[in-house]
């Protein structure tokens, strides 16, 4: 029976208990026909309510009417719905801004990418993940959602006493506890995939959206199953690729707010509230002394200076000198922490260790004016978030480096000096809104030289063929034209060809230096999928510090803003005894490995991206850490260690096979190229991706020269 019949007996005899005892007359004068009215009836006959309320009671399962308070509000949309919900776990008004995430059993590995990305971003920001249980997709969504913290709902198409597909029954009571699995049968109904449909239309009605990802033909999703990806695409289907997309077709403005205030992670060591368990936890087993200092330490709060936002602020015929003013929103946090400071012996600055960090201390100490102290603030840098960096920073505290503070005003003033006097010319031949930058102009001048070139371009005509000289000439020989091509076809149909010469050496590879900022952001993208943003904001985990066991909360990586190649000694002599001690002394290099700066602008007071203890392996991780962390934690390793280990060699083997021409008597010379791998050194571990691939190129070669040596063994 239907919803429709459901409302309306429901509406007549007030109660459902009252509808369940009505006999068939009563039935027909609610408005069912004879037919209904007699299965009812029948119905009745064969069940028995308390037997199936104890079983419900036995399972944990709640059954939701359509007049229910936890029944979906927004399934009461659809055309259909059921007139009974059954659902393990809990159904929450949140759940209300919630998504579906679907697609085919059978995704690619950027399919699986793609749909544990956009799912743990809109759990994140507050979105319920609806999906089907099902392998693939389904399931690559819910565990998305659990892993970082969010809700999810797996809808399915049997009776909540059987798990289907059994793969997932683990998943199934992990959704228990951070959401719900729905059903529309009762007890005892076996999952059949004849219930699918109906399944999806729950999934699709009990959301904002539907999401598909890699669903092929045939899918099942969504409701019409011949409107797989392609064919909704065309028939008007949003293409998206961050889940900001997402939200900006939803229309939700809340959660689009919520995303564009930079998260606490992305902002270093600034001013964040210490819950008060938290607090607690830390206190405990420190003495007096200890507890005392921690309750006087202060987060700095960025920037607490800046150039008015009004005016332009910088005067030129005074040497550029800017003019600062007190950040608007900081006065009451700036008066805070100077009178913090003026009450106390002695003032540490511990900002990040970067121009930007030393400019904020600069500023803090200006703004508070703290220059004129017996005891001037000393400044304490350190690149890792453990007990003896942090120890080493304090006892060689530092003056505030000037020289780094420069940079950045300069920098600062630029912005200004460019922005103010670009961004109003934008606006007036462009677009109102606009505004441009001393990086964003640069940029722009790049592209738009680049693509003068492109269209300025003269294409050139070229053939390819296999050909490398003509036999005692040394040029290499280029074909320009069909005609010149053909001709050296035609020449070299039915020549004797012998394999001239076999050369092989040995080919060292080196490993790539450990992480900077940009190199981690460009191997996250190739090896991970992930954006630059995602991946700082991953990092800024991993260097803030996790709990990871006894040793409580600890950093893991070093600072992850540096344009540095250079570690530590420490370090290096930590890897280089990990190494000899887990692969061999045969892997580790004579020397150790110094990786100089790539950039005569480098910082190199900073060091590379590193893990802070090559000995907290990704293994022994692995129960402390999320997915992402884990992941990102993973590439910093391996790429540490691989950069402190002996060179890959290949043995590269050159075959030099001679074509002789019947008719014309010329000699042309083929090469084929091929290597094989003699020991893997640092490719035991890592191995550093690429942008474009050539192993296609590498594969073509070695057949090359496999077919040569098969076909003319000697000369």
């Amino acid at each position: 029976m239907g919803t429709v019949r459901f409302r309306r007996l429901e509406s007549y005899f007030g109660t459902l208990e009252d509808a369940w005892k009505a006999g068939p007359a009563q039935l027909r004068e609610a408005g069912l026909d004879w037919r209904t009215a007699r299965e009812v009836v029948a119905a009745q006959q064969d069940a028995d309510l308390s037997r199936e309320m104890d079983a419900l009671e036995r399972a944990g399962v709640t059954a939701a009417h359509w007049n229910s308070d936890d029944y979906p509000a927004r399934l009461k949309e659809i055309p259909d719905p059921p007139p009974v919900i059954y659902y393990l776990g809990e159904i929450l008004p949140e759940d209300e801004f919630s998504v579906a995430v679907v697609g085919t059993r059978n995704p690619t590995s950027y399919g699986r990418e793609a749909a544990s990305a956009l799912s743990r971003d809109l759990a994140s920001v507050g979105i319920t993940i609806v999906s089907g249980l099902a392998l693939g997709i389904d399931g690559v969504s819910h565990r998305a959602a659990l892993e970082c913290g969010g809700r999810t709902i797996a809808v399915v198409a049997g009776g909540l006493d059987s798990v289907y597909p059994k793969e997932h029954a683990g998943l199934f009571r992990q959704i228990q506890g951070q959401g719900a699995v729905i059903s529309e049968h009762r007890l005892g109904v076996r999952p059949d995939a004849r219930n699918f449909p109906r399944r999806n239309r729950l999934i699709s009605g009990m959301t904002l959206g539907t999401l598909v990802v890699e669903a092929g033909e045939g899918s099942g999703y969504p409701l019409d199953a011949s409107k797989y990806t392609n064919r909704m695409i065309k028939e008007g289907a949003k293409l998206v690729a961050e889940y900001t997309d997402v939200l900006e077709e939803l229309k939700l403005p809340e959660l689009r707010r919520r995303e564009t205030e930079p998260p606490a992670v992305q902002q270093p060591l600034e001013a964040q509230e210490i819950r008060e368990s938290e607090m607690e936890g830390d206190l405990e087993g420190l003495d007096e002394e200890e507890s005392a200092i921690l309750s006087r330490l202060s987060g700095d709060p960025g920037h607490v200076r800046d150039l008015p936002q009004w005016r332009f602020g910088v005067n030129i015929e005074e040497d550029f000198a800017p003019s600062y003013e007190v950040v608007k929103d900081k006065k009451d946090l700036v008066s805070q922490l100077k009178a913090a400071g003026d009450s106390a012996n002695d003032i540490y600055l511990a900002t990040d260790p970067d121009r930007e960090g030393e400019a904020i201390s600069w500023h803090l100490q200006e703004a508070a004016a703290w220059e004129g102290r017996l005891t001037p603030p000393k400044r304490v840098v350190f690149h890792e978030i453990t007990k003896d960096a942090v120890e080493e920073a304090f006892n060689h505290p530092r003056e505030i480096d000037m020289q780094l503070v420069n940079a950045q005003q300069a920098r600062r003033i630029l912005d200004r000096l460019v922005g103010y006097q670009i961004s109003p010319l934008l606006r007036k031949r462009v677009q109102r809104g606009v505004s441009a930058g001393r990086v964003q102009s640069v940029a722009l001048r790049m592209v738009s030289d680049r693509e003068r070139e492109i269209a300025a371009f003269v294409p050139v005509e070229s053939w390819t063929l296999d050909l490398r000289s003509v036999k005692g000439q040394r040029a290499r020989l280029t074909i320009s034209k069909e005609e010149d091509a053909r001709r050296y076809e035609a020449e070299l149909d039915g020549a004797k060809y012998a394999v001239a010469e076999v050369s092989k050496r040995d080919v060292r590879q080196r490993p790539a230096a450990p992480f900077t900022t940009s190199t981690m952001q460009q191997e996250a993208g190739r090896k991970l999928r992930f954006t630059s943003q995602r991946t700082m904001s991953v990092a800024q985990q991993l260097y803030e510090g996790l709990n990871v066991g006894d040793g409580g909360s600890i950093g893991l990586i070093t600072y992850m803003r540096t344009d540095s190649t250079q570690v530590a000694a420490s370090a290096v002599t930590e890897t280089r005894e990990y190494i000899a001690g887990r692969y061999g002394k045969e892997f580790r290099p004579d020397k150790p490995r110094v990786y100089s700066r790539r950039s005569k602008a480098a910082q190199e007071a900073h060091e590379a991206i590193r893990p802070t203890s090559i000995h907290r392996d990704p293994t022994s991780m692995k129960a402390y850490l999320n997915s992402e962390q884990l992941r990102l934690y993973t590439l910093v390793w391996e790429r540490m260690l691989a950069s402190q280990m002996s060179d890959a060699v290949s043995e590269s083997t050159t075959v030099d096979i001679d074509g002789a021409c019947r008719d014309s008597g010329n000699v042309y010379n083929f090469r084929a190229t091929g290597s094989v791998l003699k020991f893997a050194g640092f490719r035991t571990v890592y191995l550093e991706g690429r942008d474009e691939t050539t192993d296609a190129d590498e594969a073509k070669r070695c057949r090359a020269w496999r077919l040569g040596i098969r076909c003319f063994p000697k000369a």
